[in-house]
């Protein structure tokens, strides 16, 4: 993950993405107010320059044969009303600064280090990140949108990023955000899954593994802020725990521009699951100051908290059985593998965790909201139809030993070498962190001054952007809506 602003860029880690990209078939995935995501699927596994490293592992999960890539509209001059007008009238979507795209990747990498001790993070990896110019020469921006078009099947999402590409051809002033992170197969939205699952009790269970994660993110420090089901990934066929086959599945959660400090990690250690829970649905963003009981999107969670009498109970034998699978993979690791997991634990204790929230910096300022109706194209063709049975009943089995063979078949079923594998694991996470550490172009004058400039304003106008997906309507923003559409109109004639 690195950040690069304004600079011409021929840095390894660019090249890298680039060379990803241009190899790959890039698909649409799914859209806030502030952002649009794809999935990108290399061509040619062997290309890959990027490894990763799980407890359940395949060779196209280790070479990260699929990146889930967040493109994101970058303006720092929140004093042009025209130009976010004409953001918001061409992609339907606002604009982020930079200070608060740079948040978002500072506490995604802070959560995966934090919780990834047993090689089981509660988000993905981020295996590339940047801001890149818009430049009247040489503008990385639109090479990186042309990319990703001619990489495109001939749909609406084609024209969409085409749309977006003119409008960086008529605005310089625009740079735009980078956020690609390592995204296995077989995930799909909790969404689409709870769509395409028939089975009560196997919809409930993910829904325990849904507020697992949650609650991991709870005690690491932080709340998610905007935990609708299409920022909750499954994979319904993943190993995770000594539980029935009937309850499989691995849930990550990603997406956060709306994350920050949780305020209760030390208010009672002694909290159950759902009174942390409880505290999460009415613990209201800084921000937005929505929650569970404002925002339909997150509803899901109130629901399942009424619904479900026995919840701390199958919560306590779910951990329990998670724990125990967890510490049998890593005993084996151990036998078979020695000092693998020393590395990446000595990884992730690393002085570039501390740097990620250092000199007591604001982990979020001024978030913005996602919208509030993401849609997704994605469907999960091999999802279940079991149709017994229709109540979740978990018993512990943590007794279970993990035989050798099993072991292979989850950790290493290629029979890939793993210290190699190690090696490129931590080369592809340490990359742009050093970069971060380094915060050279976000400091001085450039940025302090902008923050001194659109203080008051911004606040004034965080909220009301979160909220609605259009602007408030005066006389004198009619105006400049009328301008910006006249310049869009003229761009595209030329």
């Amino acid at each position: 993950m690195s950040i690069f602003i304004d600079d011409d860029d021929n840095s390894t880690d660019t090249k890298k993405f680039m060379d990803y990209a241009k190899l790959s078939t890039v698909k649409y995935f799914n859209r806030g107010a502030y952002g649009i995501g794809y999935r990108v699927t290399i061509n040619d596994l062997t290309k890959s320059k990027y490894n990763i490293l799980s407890l359940n592992n395949t060779e196209q999960s280790i070479n990260c044969g699929q990146l889930f890539v967040k493109l994101v509209p970058i303006f720092d001059n929140d004093n042009s009303d025209e130009v976010h007008d004409l953001i918001h009238d061409i992609l339907d979507m606002g604009a982020t600064t930079s200070k608060d795209f740079l948040n978002e990747i500072r506490i995604q990498t802070d959560v995966y280090k934090k919780t990834n001790t047993n090689l089981e993070a509660v988000c993905p990896p981020i295996v590339y990140s940047n801001i890149v110019n818009n430049t009247e020469n040489t503008s990385r921006a639109q090479n990186l949108l042309s990319v990703m078009i001619k990489q495109m099947p001939n749909d609406e999402n084609k024209l969409f990023l085409e749309r977006m590409k003119r409008l960086y051809e008529g605005n310089n002033e625009l740079k735009l955000g980078i956020i690609a992170m390592s995204f296995a197969e077989n995930y799909d939205t909790l969404l689409n899954v709870l769509e395409n699952t028939n089975n009560v009790a196997q919809k409930i269970m993910y829904h325990y593994l849904a507020v697992y994660e949650l609650l991991r993110l709870y005690d690491v420090g932080y709340m998610h802020g905007d935990y609708h089901t299409q920022n909750i990934l499954i994979n319904t066929n993943y190993k995770y725990n000594n539980l029935e086959p009937l309850y499989m599945g691995r849930v990550l959660i990603i997406d956060y521009g709306l994350a920050f400090k949780n305020k209760h990690t030390t208010n009672n250690i002694n909290n159950t699951p759902s009174v942390k829970l409880h505290i999460m649905a009415q613990e209201k963003q800084p921000q937005t100051r929505e929650n569970a009981y404002s925002w339909w999107s997150y509803k899901w969670l109130i629901d399942f908290l009424h619904t479900e009498p026995e919840m701390n109970n199958n919560y306590d034998i779910l951990k329990d059985s998670i724990t125990n699978f967890q510490e049998q993979m890593i005993l084996k690791i151990n036998e078979n593998y020695p000092g693998i997991i020393t590395r990446i634990r000595s990884i992730n204790e690393s002085t570039n965790r501390g740097s990620v929230l250092r000199g007591g910096r604001a982990i979020v300022s001024n978030p913005l909201l996602l919208n509030e109706h993401p849609t997704t194209i994605l469907k999960n063709e091999k999802m279940s139809n079991i149709k017994e049975p229709y109540t979740l009943s978990l018993n512990n089995t943590n007794n279970k030993s993990l035989s050798n063979i099993e072991f292979v078949q989850i950790f290493n079923p290629q029979n890939m070498n793993m210290n190699e594998i190690v090696d490129k694991y931590e080369n592809t996470l340490q990359e742009g962190i050093v970069m971060l550490n380094n915060e050279t172009k976000l400091g001085g004058n450039k940025f302090a001054n902008r923050k001194s400039r659109a203080k008051s304003k911004s606040r004034a106008k965080s909220k009301s952007r979160a909220k609605s997906k259009s602007r408030a309507k005066s006389k004198s923003r009619a105006k400049s809506k009328s301008r910006a559409k006249c310049m869009y109109n003229s761009m595209s004639n030329t």
